[in-house]
C-alpha cells in the first residue's frame, strides 16, 4: 500500500503548534498564565510572539495596553510586531546619525514611549476620566 502524501503546512497560521513543554517550562507557562490571567495556551502563544519580536515578559503589560489602544481588542502579536518594528526604525536612525545603536536602557525607554505616545494620540475624548499623561522625550 502507498504511503499518504502530507499536506505541505498552510502559511495562514490556522495550523496549531504542539509541543510538550516538560515539567520546568510547564511550570513556567503555569506561572504566567496566573500572573496574566489567561489560559496556559494562551501563556505560550503570548511568550512565544515576545521571544519572536526581540521583547520579554517584562513589555507583557505594556503591549497588552499598545494591543487594547490599536484594535479595540486583545491583539498581541501585532502590537509586538508594531513594536519591533518602531525599536528597528530608532535604532536604524541612531545608527545613520550617531553611529551607534540603542542601549538597553534606551531601548526599554523607547518601548514605553512607543506605547505612551500612541495612548496619548488615540485618547477618548468622550472619556474625561481617561488616564492623561504628558511624554516627554529627551534626546541627548
Amino acid at each position: 500500500m502507498a504511503k499518504k502524501k502530507r499536506k505541505p503546512p498552510t502559511s495562514t497560521g490556522d495550523t496549531p503548534v504542539q509541543f510538550r513543554p516538560g515539567h520546568l517550562l510547564a511550570d513556567l507557562l503555569d506561572k504566567f498564565a496566573d500572573e496574566w490571567q489567561v489560559s496556559r495556551n494562551e501563556a505560550a502563544r503570548r511568550l512565544t510572539a515576545l521571544a519572536a519580536h526581540n521583547l520579554d515578559a517584562r513589555h507583557h503589560e505594556l503591549l497588552c495596553e499598545y494591543a487594547e489602544k490599536m484594535y479595540g481588542a486583545n491583539d498581541f502579536t501585532d502590537a509586538c510586531q508594531r513594536v519591533l518594528i518602531e525599536l528597528q526604525s530608532a535604532d536604524t536612525a541612531r545608527v545613520k546619525v550617531e553611529k551607534q545603536p540603542m542601549t538597553e536602557d534606551e531601548r526599554q525607554f523607547e518601548i514605553v514611549n512607543v506605547v505612551r505616545t500612541y495612548a496619548l494620540l488615540h485618547r477618548d475624548p468622550e472619556n474625561p476620566e481617561e488616564e492623561k499623561q504628558v511624554v516627554r522625550v529627551y534626546r541627548t
